[in-house]
């Protein structure tokens, strides 16, 4: 399964934050009010913000592997039965 997103450059302006825990390679910049949405469901402001990240291939394959496996053992669908790792109709 691949999952493919439109790329796009970095946008002018915004207020690079700091990072409380650095991740290499990462960046996060804060662009200011959403302009499609006015305020959350407690009437306060919505802002947009922009990341970009390096991340280790090896690294997010066994973490969505470890993911996969986890949701598996508690994944519960109703209509189904369930026979050791693999659920059927």
């Amino acid at each position: 399964m691949q999952m493919a997103y439109e790329l796009e450059a970095e946008p002018e302006g915004g207020d690079e934050m700091v990072a409380v825990s650095v991740m290499e390679g990462s960046k996060v910049k804060n662009m200011g009010e959403c302009s499609e949405v006015k305020d959350d469901e407690e009437g306060q402001q919505v802002y947009d913000f922009w990341m970009t990240a390096v991340a280790n291939g090896e690294v997010v394959k066994k973490l969505r592997t470890q993911i996969s496996k986890d949701a598996a053992k508690s994944a519960n669908f109703p209509g189904f039965r369930k026979v050791s790792d693999t659920y059927i109709i």
